[in-house]
């Protein structure tokens, strides 16, 4: 109610200052779009919202929130399951919305508000960095080798020796 307008310029403020933060602190990560805002527009910033591309990230979203909230970081599927899924029009009739589907399962909320601070935002994308990180790695690590390197080196020699005769 009203007491919340007396605190409205404060929250706005640290909303705008930890979206600026995770802004800087996100940049440049494979696969983890941070949803902006056009600079036209009047925002109070109450959500701080990213996008994951599984295959450049290395993880899904719903892995990343797990890792987040093994480290205690209260982060949330972003309007999960779409609206369409849920009553009263899940049961109606309705067309596929494959896109809406396919955002649902994407985008993931980052905590936001008075009670987050600066070193908390670092701490926040250390995680997800880190995580990027791992995940890339375990993919990389995961992926079959080059058919080059799979053939040892004898078997190839041999190949090799047997097709000069």
């Amino acid at each position: 109610g009203n007491a919340s307008l007396d605190t409205y310029t404060r929250r706005l403020t640290i909303n705008e200052q930890n979206f600026g933060s995770y802004q800087q602190h996100l940049e440049g990560i494979a696969g983890l779009e941070m949803v902006k805002f056009p600079q036209a527009e009047v925002n109070n910033y109450q959500d701080v919202v990213v996008k994951i591309d599984s295959a450049s990230f290395g993880c899904d979203r719903d892995q990343l929130l797990t890792t987040l909230v093994q480290h205690n970081i209260l982060a949330r599927r972003y309007f999960y399951p779409g609206c369409h899924r849920a009553e009263p029009y899940a049961s109606a009739m309705h067309s596929p919305l494959p896109n809406t589907d396919s955002l649902s399962n994407q985008v993931l909320s980052l905590p936001t508000g008075p009670d987050i601070c600066e070193e908390d935002v670092v701490k926040i994308c250390e995680v997800i960095r880190r995580s990027q990180r791992i995940s890339a790695s375990e993919h990389l690590q995961s992926a079959p080798a080059p058919f080059s390197s799979r053939v040892p080196r004898s078997r190839t020699q041999h190949h090799l020796s047997s097709i000069e005769d």
